[in-house]
């Protein structure tokens, strides 16, 4: 099913990017927030992703991940 993304904000404070955005996946839209931290040698993401992680299987909890790295690879 494919993750519609609305009310996308981002904001820079200093090396930390603080996100959100709704995601809507068929009638069922929540909340996903998170935060980016970017130092020297490291990149730390934390990212709630609210009702929608109890409705992901974990092989696409891994998938996701596994993107997220190769992003950043």
């Amino acid at each position: 099913m494919p993750v519609q993304i609305m009310n996308e904000k981002r904001a820079w404070n200093d090396n930390v990017l603080a996100f959100s955005f709704d995601a809507k996946v068929t009638l069922l839209t929540t909340p996903v927030k998170g935060t980016i931290t970017v130092a020297d040698r490291d990149v730390i993401i934390d990212v709630d992703f609210g009702l929608m992680e109890k409705l992901l299987p974990s092989s696409q909890k891994a998938a996701i991940e596994t993107r997220i790295k190769g992003l950043l690879t």
